[in-house]
This record gives C-alpha cells, structure tokens and sequence, in this order.
C-alpha cells in the first residue's frame, strides 16, 4: 500500500534528491523494531 507522504508540502522534486543522494556519503537508515519501536542506524556507503 503506498502512503501519502504527511508533510507533501516540504518534499523535495526528484531531480533534487538524486543530486544530493549522489553526492551523500553516510545517512541514517530509520527502522521499526518486532515490537513497533522506532530506531536508527548511521550507514556509510561510497560507490
């Protein structure tokens, strides 16, 4: 099921995106635990 994002106001068009995801070394990877919790990993990648 595909959600609408909650704040459609502030999304960023995609040709913005990709140029920051394509000049970005790290990030943060959010995620949901078996018990509903919320939580958040640093990643590193470089292609």
């Amino acid at each position: 099921m595909e959600r609408k994002m909650r704040r459609f106001k502030q999304m960023l068009p995609a040709e913005e995106v990709n140029n920051m995801l394509s000049q970005a070394t790290n990030g943060v990877l959010s995620l949901i635990d078996q018990d509903g919790e919320p939580y958040g990993r640093t990643v590193e990648f470089r292609v």
